[in-house]
């Protein structure tokens, strides 16, 4: 699409002209795209792109665009998309300007603002209930990342290293012993000790180091996710986090003692136990050491000793310690809508 066609469809865009079959087809290009939405608005490249990814694309350019807040002092605007970054900006003469960041293309456009390109968009939300209705569901996929894991209750009242040891090494496709122990009930496992039996079984561990002061960020979480489950150390007690919505601010996590909870980014920051030896972290990853058959799913590990069961004290226990836990820990939500955890 040349730019010397572009102002001729501005005028046609602001009174709604723009038809469907008068649009020429999205190029693969990524400043094309943008340069697209200016011509055709975001709603007819959408219809006219066949591809699923390239409609991802636009989906993804449009809530780049929309969730900019124009009244802020970030000029020019930057975008990150397809792995590189953009610059938009208005021309203190009007129109605006696209640039590849640092070193690379830069086209200008007369006759749209940024402010008139985000009302646009918008507008074609507004207007077209199938597009409103994509860009929501793609908005949700995008910032939720979510593992299956099997979710273990401890089988003894010190034994939530040990749980949670088990939901990674099944996640990894290993078998794992009970969730209890021969410690006295008042002795917790160290964390050298659990993080020990998890390289034992053929895991290496990957301490996830906080970007911030003592504070992690969803979109971290979500990238460390991809790999599995986080062993989570909080004070005086372990759990799982097996999912984020990077949307909601809210993580997922499998509690030995509780089930399945949520809590929102801030609190979980607030309660990790940031007291740490030097390269260790609350947060950790695990991945196997041997993963030459990565390619097929291994299927999650099994119990070695099937038919032990703990003894009526450990139960009296463990209900005892998670009423307790409940009520000291009621940051740690029970989910309305949780994916499913087998």
């Amino acid at each position: 699409m040349s730019i010397a066609s572009l102002q001729h469809t501005l005028t046609a865009i602001g009174s709604n002209q723009v038809s469907s079959e008068s649009l020429s087809t999205p190029m693969a290009k990524t400043l094309d795209k943008i340069l697209n939405i200016i011509t055709m608005g975001i709603y007819g490249a959408y219809k006219t792109s066949v591809a699923s990814e390239m409609k991802n694309d636009l989906l993804d350019l449009g809530k780049a665009i929309i969730m900019w807040d124009p009244a802020s002092a970030e000029i020019p605007m930057q975008l990150t998309l397809d792995d590189r970054r953009y610059e938009i900006s208005d021309l203190p003469q009007g129109g605006i300007r696209f640039r590849e960041y640092p070193e690379g293309e830069s086209k200008e456009i007369e006759g749209v603002s940024l402010f008139s390109l985000r009302n646009m968009i918008f507008s074609e939300l507004m207007n077209h209930s199938d597009f409103s209705e994509a860009m929501v569901k793609r908005v949700y996929e995008t910032a939720t990342v979510h593992v299956d894991i099997i979710g273990m209750q401890q089988e003894r009242a010190n034994a939530c290293s040990e749980a949670s040891r088990n939901m990674i090494l099944a996640y990894h496709g290993i078998d794992y012993d009970p969730a209890t122990n021969s410690r006295s009930i008042f002795e917790g496992n160290s964390k050298q000790e659990l993080v020990a039996e998890l390289r034992r079984n053929g895991l290496v561990d990957l301490p996830l180091l906080a970007q911030g002061h003592k504070a992690y960020t969803c979109e971290q979480i979500q990238e460390s996710l991809k790999k599995g489950p986080l062993l989570c150390e909080l004070e005086n007690h372990y759990l799982v986090v097996h999912g984020v919505n990077a949307l909601l601010g809210r993580i997922d996590v499998y509690c030995p003692l509780l089930g399945n909870r949520c809590a929102s980014l801030e609190d979980l920051n607030a309660h990790l136990d940031w007291e740490q030896e030097y390269m260790q972290a609350p947060l950790m990853q695990f991945e196997k050491i041997d993963d030459s058959d990565s390619s097929e799913s291994p299927g999650f590990g099994r119990r070695k000793d099937a038919d032990f069961s703990f003894g009526i004290i450990d139960r009296l226990g463990v209900s005892v310690l998670a009423a307790a836990t409940a009520i000291g820990n009621s940051w740690l939500k029970i989910p309305d809508n949780l994916p499913r955890v087998r």
